[in-house]
């Protein structure tokens, strides 16, 4: 991680007094008081050996020139906005000292001024050493973008460590909190070096199968500020001490609780660090004798097995390799082609998914969704099993395909929804998923820039429709819409980064070969207005 990055992202939270850098608490709006401990990273591995000096310090801990000195000028410096005192307060190879950030990082960092009320500040351990220090989870992470490591930096220095306790008055509610941080001497004079932050350990347990703790609604991941949101709802009726956010990789909790209650907070939302490079983010309430794990969530998420079959899916597609794609559908998938003979006429669209994303959007999908699409039945008109013999006892989930089509030189994003499905427990691809859409039924409407279609041809055999289009690159709009009334269907065109439509010549749809009504309509922001109807009756002439 580059230091540039992490102090801008910092900036946007604030930098903590204390710290120097990524806020350590985060408050809600209720005034409850939600500590979060600084951003950390996993341990720099060194390969060098160092070895404490003797702790014998010339001067007390009270005295001008004593560790808790230099402490309260630190505070004072940034109460008073001095960033030249501050920096001297600082040890020199503090990564966020004012003097080793140019002005641009400068601007990026918020120091949160004048938050601290009424501090006292202690030394609460004279046998802390330097190697407290380098076991520390978060010193790594410092020191990432710095020419040098915590091991030359501490070797031969005195440390302590120092706890300050001050108060914090949001909404007119005031809260006392905690923080710690580590002095070190260099070249013998005491500076403010890091926050200190003790591993802590993350519960195992699996998250407790009660309803009434059942209270976190979503996890959000973001790796560029390196910090997650976790969104909870009703927390505040459980009575407890404390809602804790735990990151397994740093080995750090970040906590909620509320002064003046016994109940939690009712928060919304907490927020942690988290590794992008690999963690798992556990939620925990802890009482006064005890501690259970309401929730866990991954990062990277794992990916769901049936994104595997798809990717082969997706491969035989584009490669024309019918073998690899009779193995990635699912055996009772009508047009497999390990089911067809010679003679049975059927079109795969080879080479269509282009600059691909895939994703599973419902893991909650189910077999009964499968039986409520209006047209999963006609798939199996014409095989010897029943749609109930295919999907029965098995698993489903509903995945979605982002790709580009270019067209006449203009590139196109498109989506298709298929239908995963377990095949005597392995994942396979199903059917497309076709959720019936709303038609319009409004007439086109009578206005002659919206008047972009030139004709339309209905090819029977490969039941697709082809809409002739012209002048729609210059209809400032969404989307480009063809339904098909018969199969509730629709398909659809947009440009990417453009405010105005693709600079199409057609588009094409599929279309119910035993009679249907085309609409084309064009969807702006906040509407949507049709500018064509074609009816397909199987007995006229096109």
């Amino acid at each position: 991680m580059r230091r540039r990055k992490y102090i801008a992202a910092v900036g946007t939270v604030g930098a903590s007094l204390l710290a120097g850098c990524a806020g350590s608490d985060d408050s809600d709006d209720t005034g409850d008081s939600t500590s979060t401990p600084t951003s950390g990273a996993n341990n720099t591995d060194t390969t060098e050996t160092e070895t404490d000096s003797e702790k014998t310090p010339d001067e007390d801990e009270e005295s001008e020139d004593g560790p808790l000195a230099v402490l309260d000028t630190y505070i004072e410096a940034a109460r008073e906005q001095d960033f030249e005192a501050l920096a001297d307060a600082m040890h020199s190879r503090h990564p966020f000292n004012p003097d080793n950030l140019d002005e641009s990082e400068m601007e990026n960092v918020s120091f949160d001024f004048g938050r601290y009320q009424n501090y006292e500040r202690e030394v609460v351990d004279e046998s802390f050493t330097t190697d407290d220090i380098k076991q520390m989870p978060t010193v790594g992470r410092w020191f990432e973008q710095m020419d040098t490591t915590p091991a030359a930096v501490l070797d031969g220095e005195e440390t302590v460590l120092a706890e300050v306790t001050y108060e914090t008055t949001e909404d007119g509610n005031t809260a006392e909190q905690t923080e710690r941080l580590v002095l070190v001497t260099e070249d013998g004079d005491w500076q403010v070096f890091v926050p200190y932050q003790e591993p802590v350990d993350v519960p195992e347990g699996e998250p407790v199968d009660d309803e009434r703790y059942q209270i976190v609604e979503g996890v959000e991941f973001d790796a560029e500020s390196e910090r997650v949101r976790v969104t909870v709802s009703g927390a505040g009726d459980i009575e407890a001490e404390k809602l804790v956010v735990y990151s397994t990789s740093f080995e750090e909790e970040s906590t909620a609780w509320s002064e003046s209650s016994e109940t939690l907070p009712a928060v919304n939302y907490l927020t942690s660090p988290f590794d992008p490079a690999g963690d798992e983010i556990v939620v925990a309430i802890r009482f006064e004798d005890r501690e259970i794990v309401v929730h866990r969530e991954s990062y990277p998420t794992a990916e769901h097995d049936g994104l595997a079959v798809l990717d082969s899916y997706i491969e035989a597609a584009n490669s024309e390799d019918l073998d690899l794609l009779a193995d990635a559908m699912h055996s009772q998938h009508p047009f497999n082609p390990k089911r067809l003979d010679e003679s049975e006429n059927v079109s795969f669209d080879f080479g269509t998914y282009q600059d691909f994303e895939r994703e599973i959007v419902d893991e909650s999908f189910s077999t009964d969704d499968i039986r409520e699409m209006e047209n999963a039945e006609f798939w199996f008109q014409n095989v010897d099993f029943t749609l109930n013999d295919a999907i029965e006892g098995e698993e489903a989930a509903l995945a979605e395909i982002q790709y580009e089509v270019t067209e006449n030189n203009t590139t196109v994003e498109q989506k298709d929804q298929l239908i995963l499905l377990t095949d005597d427990g392995d994942w396979r691809v199903f059917l497309t998923y076709d959720e019936r859409v709303v038609v319009p039924d409004d007439e086109p409407i009578d206005d002659e820039q919206y008047q972009v279609v030139d004709s339309v041809a209905f090819d029977v055999e490969k039941e697709r429709a082809r809409v002739n289009v012209s002048g729609v690159g210059d209809i400032e709009a969404e989307e480009l819409v063809v339904y098909s009334t018969s199969l509730g269907e629709d398909t659809v065109f947009w440009a990417p980064e453009s405010e105005t439509l693709p600079s199409l010549t057609h588009v094409t749809s599929g279309f119910d070969p035993a009679g249907d009504e085309l609409v084309v309509a064009i969807r702006f922001e906040e509407r949507e207005i049709v500018v064509h109807r074609e009816t397909y009756e199987p007995d006229a002439e096109n």
